[in-house]
């Protein structure tokens, strides 16, 4: 949808990321809601419109879901921020990008005047990505849990990198230029855990060297799970004015490309399909084009997620992002810095938040080390191939 001129984010807060959380998780989703709320120069107060995506991920399958400690809902944050009334509230199940775009449509229809939008997550000990509780598997679940192969974990996505690289002549070596240069951009990233926990480079040979979790993919090629939230607060465009900082606006979005039931670990080519129609989309409700991006930040819950993502929305063509992350194409200063928080891979795994927070800073020009030169338009993708996808301006287009 084109929503040019009628929407813009105001304010962005942080809670602390860790993967050693000493406080529940709804202490810290508080946090990061007053941060924003203050950051977009309101008071508690203001806000009158409440989404979150508050699902706990398939990190923690079997977990019991309490409000405040797996989970944050808006009564949650009604509750904690002392809040007096509301006039939209929602809870999202697709995924946050989603929610994001609902607050967008509620704010441009008028449903409320300042929308709090947040992902709070947690992690718990002793879970790993993929794991099941399950003793029985029947109907097509036969003939892949009992190997390992269970839902969204990495033995998923692998099968479909080993395809794009056995189709297309991807190497290890192609994917260790981005992962590095990656790394990079995340130690230039306060908020990132990274940064704040383990402040160290990593080389060719250590992405080379690491840890194989599923073949091809390697350590460094999982998003690294964490305990946090992050908030943002949207608002009419005609209300920017009383804002402290810069705004930045929402130009489009498309919710989701082709519909197809759990493309995440659907072959290569339905993953391909998905992004395309997302990709499509996208620029044909926008009337912009990739050339016209200064920065984009595309999700990394896998590293394979960054070529799909690419070739999808057109920055190259199928089969050919091993090649355009070379050369130093998308570090800072290159053609199209991407990443430049460093994902999932390098804030961490607070789904999307990582993307679309980056997307909205470099446009405000409030990203320290990392911002872009005249960052203009910034792309953010949300999400597998598919997922949501939108663009941030500088100037309400």
């Amino acid at each position: 949808m084109n929503i040019s001129g009628k929407v813009a984010v105001t304010g962005v807060g942080y809670s602390h990321l860790t993967r050693d959380p000493e406080k529940y998780l709804g202490v810290d989703a508080v946090q990061a809601c007053r941060k924003a709320i203050a950051d977009a120069g309101l008071v508690p107060d203001d806000i009158d419109g409440l989404i979150t995506f508050p699902e706990p991920g398939d990190h923690s399958p079997g977990v019991a879901l309490r409000d405040g400690i797996e989970i944050v809902t808006p009564r949650y944050i009604f509750r904690a921020l002392d809040l007096t009334e509301v006039s939209w509230s929602r809870i999202d199940h697709v995924f946050i990008g989603n929610a994001f775009i609902e607050a967008a449509n509620a704010v441009a229809a008028g449903a409320c005047n300042y929308a709090l939008v947040w992902r709070a997550l947690t992690f718990p000990k002793g879970i790993r990505y993929g794991q099941t509780t399950q003793t029985q598997a029947s109907g097509r679940e036969q003939f892949s849990y009992p190997y390992g192969y269970t839902g969204p974990g990495p033995a998923s996505r692998a099968v479909i990198y080993r395809r794009y690289m056995d189709k297309y002549g991807a190497t290890r070596e192609d994917m260790a230029t981005h992962i590095v240069n990656n790394r990079n951009n995340a130690l230039l990233n306060e908020k990132g855990y990274w940064y704040n926990h383990r402040p160290e480079a990593i080389t060719v040979d250590d992405y080379l060297n690491s840890r194989m979790v599923a073949d091809p993919f390697c350590l460094y090629d999982c998003d690294i799970p964490v305990h946090g939230c992050a908030a943002w607060v949207l608002t009419a465009a005609d209300r920017v004015s009383a804002a402290p900082n810069k705004p930045a606006y929402l130009i489009g979005y498309v919710d989701k490309g082709l519909s197809v039931r759990h493309v995440s670990s659907s072959p290569l080519e339905e993953n391909q399909e998905a992004g395309l129609s997302a990709g499509k989309r996208l620029w044909d409700v926008t009337g912009l084009r990739p050339t016209d991006i200064t920065t984009a930040n595309v999700y990394d819950g896998f590293s394979l997620y960054v070529y799909l993502w690419l070739e999808a929305l057109g920055f190259c063509g199928e089969g050919e992002a091993f090649e355009f992350v070379q050369d130093g194409r998308t570090k800072l200063g290159g053609k199209l810095p991407l990443n430049t928080s460093g994902g999932n891979l390098g804030e961490g795994r607070l789904h999307g938040a990582a993307h679309i927070t980056e997307s909205i800073l470099q446009v405000m020009g409030r990203a320290g080390e990392r911002q872009v030169n005249d960052a203009s338009l910034a792309l953010c993708a949300v999400g597998p191939p598919g997922g949501q996808t939108m663009i941030f301006s500088q100037n309400p287009l």
